[in-house]
């Protein structure tokens, strides 16, 4: 809804998915990871990810101030299916603590956003067909595909003097 003014972004500077061994060290490129049988180990890195939006009113990105400040973080994925266990470590790396910033005003414009897609989502939806219509229309198709092949099949038996084979 363009009379809303709503912008935000997300910054990433990279992201990768390596392979590793099972303490999580690293690998270079060109070299082959060996794990244990068929455990996998594998870490999510994302770095200087941060969160920016715009204040209330502004559809510019360009306005946009950060609401959470740009942070690298990594997810340590260890999947050990012979020992029937999968282990999933977060790892947030700040020199301090991770602040979020938003101000109420963009928290109120951020509702009204939502508010404005679930009307969007309900007049769409009242575009549908109703599910116990649809589903008698579907009915109705199929029988009418049984009978238009019937029909067909009369035809051509008829056109090249064929025996008919439906009853």
């Amino acid at each position: 809804n363009p009379g809303l003014g709503f912008a935000a972004g997300v910054e990433l500077h990279s992201l990768a998915v390596l392979s590793t061994d099972s303490t999580f060290t690293e690998y270079a490129e060109n070299r082959v990871v060996m794990a244990a049988g068929s455990s996998i180990y594998k870490i999510l890195s994302l770095r200087e990810i941060g969160v920016s939006m715009a204040p209330v009113g502004s559809s510019s990105i360009e306005t946009a101030e950060y609401i959470w400040q740009p942070m690298s973080a990594s997810i340590k994925l260890a999947h050990m299916p012979e020992q029937e266990n999968t282990e999933i470590i977060l790892e947030v790396g700040t020199e301090q603590g991770l602040d979020v910033m938003v101000k109420v005003s963009q928290i109120v414009q951020v509702l009204k956003v939502q508010a404005a897609l679930e009307a969007e989502n309900a007049r769409l939806l009242a575009l549908l067909v109703p599910p116990k219509l649809e589903k008698a229309v579907n009915a109705l198709g199929k029988k009418a595909h049984k009978e238009y092949a019937q029909l067909l099949q009369l035809h051509l038996a008829s056109e090249k003097k064929l025996p008919k084979t439906v009853p």
